[in-house]
């Protein structure tokens, strides 16, 4: 199993975690501000797999899924990160 690979099942399991916290009256909250936060190592787990499937001999299809789903990922939480932060600089 390769970096990408582990990055990606890393930054998973951080989230399903998380996930568990929202249950929670008390950290719930903190959960949501945090999952995007987390969120970003999607872009560079599916840039790292993008990179080993071009440098392997034999590419995979499902390689390039999951590399585009991780980017995919990792671009959408970006894209909320900076439009809360833009909302809450055109609300003050």
């Amino acid at each position: 199993m390769t970096r990408g690979y582990k990055l990606a099942l890393l930054v998973l399991a951080i989230q399903l975690v998380l996930s568990l916290g929202l249950s929670s009256d008390a950290v719930g909250i903190f959960v949501l501000l945090a999952m995007p936060l987390v969120a970003l190592a999607w872009l560079p787990a599916g840039l790292m797999i993008w990179r080993e499937i071009h440098v392997s001999e034999t590419p995979s299809a499902i390689g390039y899924v999951t590399a585009a789903v991780c980017v995919l990922a990792g671009t959408s939480c970006l894209y909320l990160l900076v439009k809360w932060t833009v909302l809450s600089l055109a609300a003050k």
